[in-house]
Parts: structure tokens; C-alpha cells; sequence
């Protein structure tokens, strides 16, 4: 099983600095998106720039992570037998606080998936559907 991690990094910052550092000690390369962006355009855009990614990429799983406050803890072959021992195509971490609405414990700054079965989901139409371009959530 292949696999490709991204994450969106309009800037250099410490954060990032401290992700790149922790994937390195376990041989994770990491493809950076939005570099040379002006700025952070929010989350629909962040999104959307993924999975345009993810529909050139050509591995088996892809995995989103926040570019700014995440760290690596283990091994990429590790965190692909925790996945598919979950027998789920797509997950989404999960932040167990009271929310307004349910949904919105979903942190979609870190997400697993089949690619395939991502792009299935997410096709061009749902992308324009749910983040129109001219919408900024900042």
C-alpha cells in the first residue's frame, strides 16, 4: 500500500519547521501545498487545493495533516496497519468537546483515506458545491 501526506503551508513557520523535523526521523516525505500563496485563502480553500492534489496523485491512500501544529509519533507503515485495521475508507480525526453541532467535532486537519475513495466523494462538483470559490471563511 503507497502513500502520500500533505499538508497546506502558505508560510515557513516554526510549526512547520517542527512537523518536517518530526517526519524526518521516521523517512516521511511530505508534499507541501499552497507555497507562494499571498496568504491563507481558509479552510474551503485549504480543502479543495488537497484534493486537487490527491487527483494527481497516484497512490493508494492519502493522509491531510495541519501544517503549523502537528507532529509525526510514528511510522508511516505503523499508521497504515492502524487504518486499515479500521476497515474505513475515509477517517477524519475527532475532537471530543462539546460542539454547537455534532458535525463540527470533526477536525478535517487531519484525515486519512482510500485516494479512490476520497475522489469519489469529493468529485470537482461537490468541491464547488460546498467551498464556492468566491466564499472565504476567514
Amino acid at each position: 500500500m503507497t502513500a502520500e501526506l500533505f499538508t497546506g503551508a502558505t508560510q515557513a513557520t516554526a510549526g512547520l519547521t517542527r512537523l518536517q523535523t518530526s517526519l524526518s526521523k521516521f523517512g516521511v516525505p511530505l508534499t507541501l501545498l499552497g507555497q507562494g500563496e499571498p496568504e491563507y485563502w481558509g479552510h474551503g480553500w485549504r480543502w479543495k487545493t488537497f484534493i486537487r492534489a490527491a487527483q494527481t496523485s497516484s497512490v493508494d491512500v492519502v493522509i491531510h495533516c495541519d501544517g503549523y501544529d502537528s507532529l509525526c509519533l510514528g511510522s508511516l507503515t505503523g499508521t497504515l496497519t492502524k487504518f486499515a485495521s479500521l476497515s474505513h475508507p475515509i477517517v477524519f480525526s475527532y475532537e471530543p468537546q462539546e460542539q454547537p453541532e455534532f458535525w463540527l467535532a470533526l477536525q478535517p486537519g487531519l484525515m486519512i483515506a482510500d485516494r479512490k475513495e476520497l475522489l469519489t466523494v469529493f468529485d470537482d462538483a461537490t468541491l464547488e458545491e460546498l467551498f464556492p470559490d468566491h466564499f472565504n471563511d476567514l
